[in-house]
């Protein structure tokens, strides 16, 4: 990362960040545009969530999936599955309706790539889970009640545990498909922990996140604080062989980033 690029990710700070590169000029056009959607991070409503994402009107389907457990001990890690079997799906969001973030992350699928994500998100109590589905270039919705015993955003868990390193990537090949899981290690601070002298934690989670196989994209990411710490991502894409390499790559709030490799076995 060049000088320039470092000095202007720290001082972007927070949820406009990556605003601030698309206007300095440092974003490519396909980043630039996804920095127009960071928007929906800063949504303390859903109707403002889905207007930032271009999601004013949506269609509710049967043919989105989200497989999550009605009951979770724990709030600040609840594991989510999500498939969406609309034909052409190229981007999931998920929004969770009394998150302070109600946006947790947006998934690019790139053609090739499966329509079926796992990860963890933080919920802050019992709530609606919305699954938000572009594919053919319209949207469609599905949303799930869940609840939790514990509430989650205050943080990695309340003891600041979770830091920075490499990621645990795992990739294997099996009748031309790719199956990927990665756990990537970031406290994923939402900004609203506070120490044992209360004195409150600054938000720092991971913003940006890409997967390439070899030189092409097989999926592309953006976080909001309400994503686990020590965010986990499970996906698959068509393609790829043994011994090709997978990068995983991420940028977070206050413009740390890191890159981590692994063989397809």
């Amino acid at each position: 990362m060049n000088h320039q690029r470092r000095e202007t990710l720290r001082a972007a700070g927070g949820l406009g960040l990556f605003a601030l590169l698309a206007s300095a000029g440092l974003l490519g056009p396909q980043l630039a545009q996804a920095a127009q959607g960071r928007a929906g991070f800063e949504a303390r409503t859903l109707d403002a969530a889905l207007a930032a994402l271009g999601a004013g009107k949506s269609t509710t389907s049967g043919d989105i999936e989200l497989n999550v457990p009605d009951l979770n001990e724990n709030g600040a890690v609840v594991r989510l599955g999500i498939a969406s079997r609309l034909p052409d799906t190229e981007q999931i969001a998920i929004l969770i309706d009394r998150n302070p973030n109600l946006l947790a992350a947006v998934f690019s699928l790139p053609a090739g790539t499966f329509a079926d994500i796992q990860t963890e998100v933080k919920m802050a109590e019992s709530s609606d889970i919305h699954v938000l589905v572009k594919a053919n270039g319209r949207f469609h919705a599905m949303r799930k009640g869940v609840k939790v015993t514990i509430g989650g955003c205050a943080g990695d868990d309340g003891a600041g545990v979770a830091r920075i390193g490499s990621s645990r990537i795992r990739a294997t090949v099996k009748d031309g498909i790719t199956d990927v899981r990665v756990r990537m290690f970031h406290p994923m601070e939402t900004g609203q922990r506070k120490t044992a002298a209360g004195v409150l934690v600054p938000a720092h989670y991971i913003a940006e996140v890409s997967a390439m196989h070899n030189e092409r994209v097989v999926l592309s990411a953006q976080f909001g604080p309400s994503v686990s710490a020590n965010p986990y991502l499970a996906f698959r894409f068509r393609g790829g062989a043994t011994g090709d390499r997978l990068r995983v790559s991420w940028t977070d709030n206050k413009g740390e980033s890191r890159s981590d490799e692994a063989t397809i076995a």
